[in-house]
């Protein structure tokens, strides 16, 4: 695995409960699933043609123009607030270090770099510092100064200090995801814990001096807060992934590359935006002033377990955990359970779950959960709706760990990156941490289906499907399937990369990933696609399955999400017009200016003057 991006509750997630908190869950019967009301072309905001077969089947492979890398700007390196030329560099300057954990020394730093106002240094900033400087109304005032000071000199050296430093240090290392991932997020925990009642003074007062630096300094004030506050609670497990992924990805398909840095100026302020400022202020503005309007299909898995509770080829909608010692990841007596009915932004204790312990049969218990308790399991008043026998019972429900439909996907794919150009995000990986991921190619292989007479169909033609041999997902297609065709799908992405002063116009710090998946597309009597599921059809001539890592499910992606065409940020703590300004000047001006950035950064730099209206 790469390293990678995302938020803890994701803002997706947030924006899909606010655009579909209404809307239930829903099957096209008692056993035929399909498309339901979060798997929909109308909730994915699909063209109108986007599902007839006739019309998309010769579109086998896509492609618009390239998404562009950036890092996921991690809450662990505070975000945009990161002096990131400097801590890539492992050297200060005369005034600023790249690692500080003390918030009162780093603003001191900040002001006093103000003050002396040196071209190179002011250079070193982070890209928060840089926007805050530009657009502030006012300067740090004299009495919170002497606050800071007095912050940075009652923490500075204290064990406090060391011990987020050497925490801050393995949560760096976590973040590359290599061969000591397990031993050191283990490590990670038992430090933390440990030490958690020592370092919270020195969080609590950080958070004190934040709330009151917010109206001088508020995007560096913002991202030094999330820092801050997770910090407080994220003591058991590694957090290195959470970041603005959810702001990167639907930024690098809809902005387009800075081509070169911008020396800014503003009335008498001036200070040099490179690349790497300018890609980070832009992911960052898409991932915290989101548009309004977030359209998707799919809903987040949040069961570490998920790849492993698979049956009949599927993972499984969840369970009921019917025996005493039952707990969070030790599911006792556990009887497989398929949901009727859910809402699964409903919350709780509001949610109501209709389950049966047959497919054919889904609705001969209701449970009503009480409270969530992690790893995709509740605590739940389980109602038996045949004697209206009540028990309290742990349930772990997993369907949102299989439910991005395969037919979905496959329009989805056909439709935003080969007709329309815009792409979409998806989430590859159905496992608890959110990767997202800018999709902008795709190549399609329709494979052969072997019929139960023993001939084979054609790659690509579409097979009764009462004709198919052995077909393991029978009981789950949907209701209004006449016939089956059957994909190989490999999805490009870009992937995660820098920051970077510069990121050169031979294209290779633009980085991409792949994903290969097979499916089976559901095309109902009018040639619509109607549904699909994930895997390869048994004994499919001459073709190895596909395998994810640790499971017997098939290799498929959680979520898929994107916003509605023209879509822009709202405005907040940035003006996401001054940005337009900042990053036009990067993509349409001339770059007619060389600074020298040594000794941390060994090449100088390109740059466009960028004048703005003050």
């Amino acid at each position: 695995m790469s390293f990678r991006c995302t938020t803890r509750m994701t803002i997706l997630l947030a924006l899909l409960q606010i655009n579909l908190a209404c809307q239930k869950r829903r099957y096209n019967s008692g056993i035929k699933e399909a498309m339901g009301d979060l798997n929909s072309p109308e909730s994915l905001g699909l063209s109108e043609n986007a599902t007839d077969w006739q019309q998309i089947k010769s579109q086998t492979k896509g492609e618009r123009a390239q998404a562009w890398s950036d890092t996921w700007w991690p809450h662990t390196a505070k975000g945009i607030a990161d002096r990131y030329v400097l801590r890539k560099s492992k050297k200060n300057s005369e005034n600023l270090s790249g690692r500080n954990i003390l918030l009162g020394n780093f603003l001191e730093q900040y002001r006093r770099t103000v003050e002396k106002n040196d071209a190179k240094e002011m250079a070193l900033l982070s890209p928060a510092e840089k926007y805050d400087y530009l657009t502030a109304a006012k300067p740090l005032p004299v009495d919170l100064s002497k606050k800071l000071s007095a912050h940075a000199q009652k923490y500075a050296s204290s064990n406090a200090e060391k011990v987020l430093l050497s925490l801050e240090d393995k949560l760096e290392r976590l973040g590359e995801y290599d061969d000591t991932y397990k031993a050191l997020n283990q490590e990670y925990a038992r430090e933390a814990n440990a030490n958690a009642a020592n370092f919270r003074p020195l969080l609590s007062e950080g958070s004190e001096i934040n709330a009151a630096v917010k109206s001088y300094l508020p995007v560096t004030a913002h991202d030094w807060g999330l820092w801050l506050d997770t910090f407080a609670w994220a003591h058991d497990e590694e957090w290195a992934w959470m970041g603005i992924c959810n702001g990167w990805s639907p930024a690098a398909l809809r902005e387009e590359k800075p081509r070169h840095a911008v020396m800014v100026t503003r009335g008498k302020r001036k200070v040099l935006l490179t690349e790497g400022d300018i890609r980070g202020l832009l992911s960052w503005v898409w991932g915290w002033q989101f548009p309004s309007q977030t359209l998707g299909a799919g809903v987040r898995c949040d069961a570490n377990q998920s790849r492993t509770l698979v049956k009949d080829k599927r993972i499984i909608d969840g369970r009921l955990c019917e025996g005493s010692g039952s707990r969070v990841g030790r599911c006792v007596s556990a009887n497989t359970i398929y949901i009727g009915a859910d809402n699964p932004f409903a919350g709780i204790p509001n949610r109501v779950v209709r389950f049966g312990f047959d497919p054919a049969n889904r609705n001969t218990h209701e449970a009503t959960l009480k409270a969530q308790l992690g790893n995709a399991y509740y605590e739940a008043e389980v109602k038996y709706l045949s004697s209206n026998q009540k028990k309290t019972l742990l349930i772990q429900l997993t369907q949102a760990c299989r439910d991005m439909n395969a037919g979905l996907f496959h329009a989805a794919l056909v439709d935003f990156v080969a007709r329309r150009k815009t792409g979409f995000v998806v989430d590859a990986d159905r496992y608890t941490q959110v990767w997202n991921q800018p999709v902008y190619a795709y190549e399609m292989t329709y494979l052969p289906i072997l019929r139960r007479d023993g001939s084979t169909a054609a790659a690509g033609e579409p097979v009764a499907v009462g004709e198919i041999k052995n077909d393991p997902y029978s009981a789950f297609r949907s209701a209004k399937a006449s016939k089956i065709v059957q994909v190989r799908t490999k999805v490009i992405y870009a992937a995660e990369n820098g920051p970077f002063v510069t990121y050169g116009s031979d294209g290779k710090k633009e980085i991409h990933e792949e994903m290969l998946v097979d499916y089976t597309i559901e095309i109902d009597k009018d040639e619509k696609i109607v549904g699909g599921e994930w895997g390869l059809l048994p004994e499919t001539p001459s073709v190895k399955p596909l395998r994810a890592s640790n499971s017997v499910a098939p290799v498929a992606p959680d979520f898929i999400w994107n916003y509605p065409d023209k879509s822009t940020p709202t405005d907040g703590l940035i003006n996401y017009k001054t940005l337009k300004q900042i990053h036009d000047c990067s993509i349409r001006k001339p770059a007619t200016g060389s600074f020298d950035l040594s000794p941390y950064v060994t090449e100088p730099i390109a740059y466009a003057e960028c004048v703005l209206p003050e």
